[in-house]
């Protein structure tokens, strides 16, 4: 039966937490030296690379956001670049020692949780913000979680270790990816004419039936089926989350990062998502993990309804702006 995220208190949602990440900082210890050197699906990075960002996000980006949250300005000033800042953070901690980066993990990582038990209830849905645009402390907090999780996925797949992900957080974290993360990828401007409904048939530890309905420049996404669907969309609960995060088999990405002298260096982590965002859906499709069928004029006009992972920057640009224009006519 499909878990309603919504539906789960505070206390719950912080108790799956914590219960998951103190069994994975005492699995991350076990990794070896050689484990922490192989390239992982995400963006090219190796292991270790993985993992300073990991410890690095935490304070440089989560952390931040939350305490703005709660002064009650959430929009940080521009520019807030997330690929370069996390860039910027994995290459200060190159070349420190994995126990010491993995302590920064497992610390900040307790701060996190610390705040958001101290958290009053009144505060869970406070206005926040993220590059999705205007959200609230419990979607940071989801993101955060669901962030960790799919990072744990890049370092135990690169090993051969991957054993799937946590069936207990991972049916109320698709609930969400599907009904809130996923809607929140939806371009608004020029795509005021579609009017499509997709039901997503997931299979897997997570299985179930989801509808999202693209209509007047929105998009929504509730549990359940559409009596007649103009595309439905087949996949293992991990295939489509993973090729949603633009998550390549590792050699597309160490290409990419080795072709990225051809672009200019703000870009070069746009130009490696690019590329492994087109491997990681493509790879799906055609190995029919990812099945699309339906009206094809309306499967090609969603291409272009969604932002892709690739183009974080723009998006974070755009909903930083729309967000701070929104504030001003307050």
């Amino acid at each position: 039966m499909t878990v309603d995220y919504k539906t789960m208190s505070k206390v719950d949602w912080i108790t799956l937490a914590e219960d998951y990440h103190k069994q994975l900082v005492i699995t991350l210890q076990q990794l070896s030296s050689r484990d922490w050197m192989h390239v992982t699906p995400y963006l090219g990075w190796r292991g270790y690379e993985v993992l300073a960002h990991m410890a690095s996000s935490n304070t440089m980006n989560f952390q931040l956001l939350l305490d703005l949250a709660m002064k009650g300005r959430p929009v940080p000033n521009p520019p807030f670049d997330f690929f370069l800042r996390n860039a910027a953070e994995v290459e200060k901690r190159r070349n420190l020692p994995i126990a010491e980066v993995l302590q920064e993990f497992s610390s900040t990582l307790a701060d996190n949780l610390s705040f958001y038990k101290r958290l009053a209830d009144g505060d869970w849905l406070r206005p926040a913000w993220f590059f999705i645009g205007d959200v609230n402390i419990r979607t940071l907090f989801l993101i955060q979680v669901s962030d960790t999780v799919v990072h744990e996925r890049d370092l135990f797949l690169a090993t051969g270790k991957w054993k799937g992900f946590d069936s207990q957080l991972l049916q109320p974290l698709t609930d969400w990816f599907m009904r809130e993360f996923r809607p929140a990828t939806f371009r608004h401007e020029g795509t005021e004419k579609l009017d499509i409904s997709i039901l997503y048939r997931l299979s897997g530890s997570a299985k179930g039936d989801w509808t999202m309905l693209v209509r007047n420049g929105k998009c929504y996404a509730e549990q359940g089926t559409f009596s007649r669907p103009d595309i439905t969309v087949y996949a293992d609960t991990e295939d489509l989350i993973t090729a949603s995060l633009a998550r390549a088999n590792p050699t597309v990405g160490s290409l990419s990062r080795r072709f990225g002298f051809l672009v200019r260096p703000p870009k070069r982590e746009d130009f490696v998502a690019t590329v492994t965002g087109y491997f990681s859906f493509g790879s799906a499709v055609l190995s029919k993990r990812l099945r699309i069928n339906g009206d094809r004029a309306k499967i090609a006009q969603l291409r272009h309804a969604f932002w892709h992972f690739g183009e974080r920057r723009k998006q974070t640009e755009v909903s930083m702006n729309t967000s701070q224009l929104m504030d001003s006519l307050k």
